[in-house]
């Protein structure tokens, strides 16, 4: 696991910010959580933040981690979006960006498309209220579950 970054220390920093702000406490648990998800390099789960958590916290409850990440996304700190295996998962990177879902293994990875950001919002979009963010999701293999398929030997 990669150690705080600059980036960590502003996503840190901009969560202490809006805490003064917004009368929450920025609790040790919740910068650790914070950290983490941004530390993982991937789009952690609530279990896989928790099970990562538990190493240098032990007391840290599954349901504290829960909590947590509902109340950075609720404040915009953390994205929210449903993984292949239907668990949510957590993105604590604000730039705008898409997803590559690999719908055997389940990675995620980040990529930019500015052709796609560039388009406005349908009309049916836009008469529909306030959008907040556009993001783009792809789904299919991965390279290497596609090479495995290709072989013909389906992997779990």
């Amino acid at each position: 696991m990669a150690g705080p970054t600059r980036n960590d220390a502003e996503l840190v920093e901009g969560f202490r910010d809006l805490c003064r702000a917004s009368g929450l406490r920025a609790t040790p648990q919740r910068i650790e959580i914070l950290k983490e998800v941004a530390r993982h390099g991937g789009h952690p789960s609530a279990e896989d933040v928790h099970e990562t958590l538990r190493q240098r916290m032990p007391t840290v409850s599954l349901d504290t981690v829960y909590r947590t990440l509902a109340l950075l996304e609720r404040h915009g700190v953390l994205f929210k979006f449903w993984g292949p295996s239907g668990r949510c998962r957590f993105d604590a990177n604000r730039a705008p960006h898409h997803h590559l879902v690999c719908e055997r293994c389940g990675k995620v990875e980040d990529f930019t498309w500015p052709g796609f950001d560039a388009l406005c919002p349908p009309e049916a979009a836009q008469g529909w209220g306030r959008v907040s963010r556009i993001q783009a999701e792809v789904r299919g293999l991965c390279g290497s579950c596609a090479a495995t398929e290709r072989r013909g030997t389906r992997e779990p």
